[in-house]
């Protein structure tokens, strides 16, 4: 989001919500499921749909909140008002590499609903849950942008987004978060991501 203030960008496709930074507009396009990823012989793998109160004790990898604080709050916030509990957090790691501990017999993992349809993963299973937590992907782009190139990117949304939207669980909640903070100057900035091996 910062890119996107600062014109080093003129767009970029976020996971909302995300923290609100004047001048940058957040721009629905679809939304979709999160699911659990977790080894095949773990305990809640034999359901089809997994309870989220079940995920009350279990060991959770889940996203970096440096990724986007806004969205990985809202789904701690979810996670707490729907377990009664506090979120058992033992890694924050991004998704590729979380659904590669997973794989290595490692704890339980988000991520998204069509990405999971497109794996095949040894070892690995996706279960949805219920209630499902539902996420936005979204289009950012400054308010006052006057790029051509912009402007028919966010015609092109219009046009194909219709024809692409996933369906949703009936039970799904959508994620909804409070804004969060500009990030300070010369605040830790995000580590480089490793490739899969």
């Amino acid at each position: 989001m910062l890119r996107i203030s600062s014109a080093e960008l003129d767009a970029a496709f976020v996971a909302a919500p995300v923290r609100s930074i004047q001048g940058v507009i957040v721009r629905p396009i679809t939304k979709y499921a999160l699911v659990l990823a977790m080894p095949k012989s773990h305990r809640l793998a034999e359901m089809d749909r997994v309870p989220v109160q079940e995920l009350r004790s279990e060991k959770i990898n889940l996203f970096p909140s440096y990724m986007n604080p806004g969205s990985v709050g809202a789904l701690r916030t979810w996670l707490v008002r729907h377990t009664g509990a506090g979120v058992n957090v033992v890694a924050e790691e991004p998704p590729d590499q979380a659904i590669e501990a997973v794989s290595l017999g490692g704890p339980i993992a988000f991520i998204s609903s069509r990405v999971a349809k497109s794996m095949s993963v040894p070892g690995v299973v996706f279960k949805p849950m219920s209630p499902a937590p539902l996420m936005t992907l979204a289009i950012a782009y400054l308010k006052d942008n006057p790029a051509p190139i912009l402007a028919s990117l966010l015609r092109t949304i219009d046009e194909v987004a219709s024809a692409h939207q996933e369906e949703l669980p009936p039970d799904g909640e959508v994620l909804v978060g409070e804004p969060v903070a500009q990030a300070r100057p010369g605040a830790r900035q995000s580590p480089p991501l490793r490739p899969l091996a």
